[in-house]
Formats: C-alpha cells, structure tokens, sequence
C-alpha cells in the first residue's frame, strides 16, 4: 500500500502550491503551470499509482488535479484555473467524527486518505453539506417540469429484478428511463437520459450527466432492488468492493475519509477501520445492502 503515502504526498504538494501563489496575491493557476513539474514527480510512481492515474484522455497529472477537484481537496474554475479555498472540519454522519480538507501547513497525516486530522479551531460542515446529496426519494421528486416528446429511441421499466427496456404495455403510474441520441454533422453522436411518464404520450424532463448514477439508485430503489457491497476487514483498514460504481456524491465522501482504488468510477474502496461506521452510513443513504 506504499503507493497511497505517494498520492497523499503530491496531494499536498499542490495544495501548496495553491495556497502560497494565493498569499502572494495570485488567486488561480492554469493547469498548465502545475501540470509540467507534476509530471516529472509523477513519472517514478509505484505501479498501483499510475494505475490509479491511468485515463485513456488525461495524463496522470491532469488526472491528479481532477481527483482533488472532484472531491473538494481544490477547487476547479473555469477556463482550465484551478484554486484553493479555506481549510475547514468535515463532521461525519454516525460517528460525529472530524476529518480536515484542505490544509497544507498545518496538515497532520492519515493513513489512507489526503484529509488531515482535524484542527478544533477551524470551522465545522456535515459532510452531507459540503457534498450535497439529496436522498432517493428526493432525488426523484426533484423532477417536476415534463414537457411532452413524439418520439424516444429507447426505454426502461425498473423492477425488482433490474432494467428492462420496454417497447409496449406502458403504465401511466411508472417512472421510465429513456434515451434519445443526437447524431452529429461529423459523424460523432450523444446519448441524452430522461425521467419518462406515459399518459397517451411520452412526457420527459432530461437528467444532467452528473445526476445519472443518483437516478439510476432511486430508480432501481422505487423498484424495490437495493445494489450490495462487500467488506474484507483486514487490520488497520477495510477493503469495500461495491456491486457498481456510486453516485458522484457518495463517490467523493468515501474518498475523503479513505482511498479509492481508482480515481474514476471507482468500485473499490480502503477505508480506516475508525470510519467504517460512517461509510456505511453514507452506502446506507443509496438503501444499500452488505453481502456475504
């Protein structure tokens, strides 16, 4: 596991990196200012952290900014800018425990996770508020503004046995996934997700891309199908391999308060033994289930 002490170590270099150009005056950074001396200390890397870092698009240091953006350690802007913002305390769901994001000079090192052990004097979030995330219940019922559609390319009944796509018998008391591609003038194509009524006619409001995996949960929750994870205890840490990959949200809670496997869609987790509670509660919010 030496490869995670080397992750948490070029975390913090960047996080330096931001932190000082701002005391100087310097509020952001392009990536192309970070990205060339990442590479080079990015270069020797144990094999689990280029693996880690592996993307068929992005180098390994491009990959490394967007982890740390995707789960708040930095904060990514527009136009390629990255910053950083203060450090505060993340107060976890069942335990009440504390993590720190975002410290550089006063971080004090966990094993198995870029967070610091936290300063009381810093301000205090739920977690669940830093990363906000809507039940499933209410993530469905966020979907209030249907306009009427002709036609659909291709659609899905949930049941408690998964997906099924559906060409007929369409009830007016269902929620439907559906897709329609856009093909485009150069020959590329985009797949566009719906939540879908039926009532004489299709009725559509689309889901944004980020938000699939969060509906694709309370679709097959509302079904009544619950996605499972198993734990392998070991004696510092717990291993958590998951039946898919997590909403985004969940995605960056775990990987807060331990490391993922990979930094995108992840299906494995090492979590602290002192945080099991707390990642379980957060796999609980997705009416998850542990498996033998």
């Amino acid at each position: 596991m030496n490869w995670i002490p080397y992750l948490i170590d070029k975390s913090l270099y960047v996080k330096s990196i931001l932190a000082s150009q701002k005391q100087n005056g310097i509020e952001k950074i392009h990536f192309r200012q970070l990205t060339p001396v990442l590479s080079r200390l990015l270069a020797n890397a144990p094999q689990e952290a280029q693996e880690f870092l592996q993307h068929k698009k992005d180098t390994p240091a491009q990959c490394l900014l967007n982890w740390l953006a995707s789960i708040g350690e930095i904060i990514k802007l527009d136009d390629g800018y990255y910053t950083i913002w203060s450090a505060c305390n993340l107060e976890l769901p069942s335990t009440k425990r504390q993590i720190g994001v975002r410290y550089v000079l006063d971080h004090k090192s966990q094993i198995i996770t870029v967070t610091s052990k936290p300063d009381e004097s810093k301000h205090i979030l739920p977690i669940t508020d830093y990363l906000y995330a809507p039940t499933l219940e209410d993530t469905l019922n966020q979907y209030q503004s249907f306009s009427e559609i002709d036609e659909l390319d291709t659609i899905y009944r949930f049941t408690e046995y998964g997906r099924q796509q559906v060409t007929k018998n369409f009830t007016t008391d269902e929620l439907y996934l559906a897709e329609k591609k856009q093909v485009f003038a150069h020959g590329g194509y985009k797949i566009h997700r719906f939540l879908a009524k039926f009532q004489k006619r299709w009725y559509i409001q689309q889901i944004a891309d980020k938000d699939i995996w969060r509906v694709y949960y309370a679709l097959n929750a509302r079904a009544g199908r619950y996605f499972t994870y198993k734990l392998e205890k070991r004696l510092f840490f717990t291993e958590i391999e998951l039946q898919i990959k997590l909403p985004y949200e969940e995605s960056a809670m775990l990987s807060l308060i331990g490391m993922p496997k990979t930094f995108k869609d992840a299906k494995v987790f090492y979590i602290l033994n002192e945080y099991l509670e707390d990642t379980v509660k957060i796999l609980q919010r997705l009416k998850m289930k542990e498996r033998s």
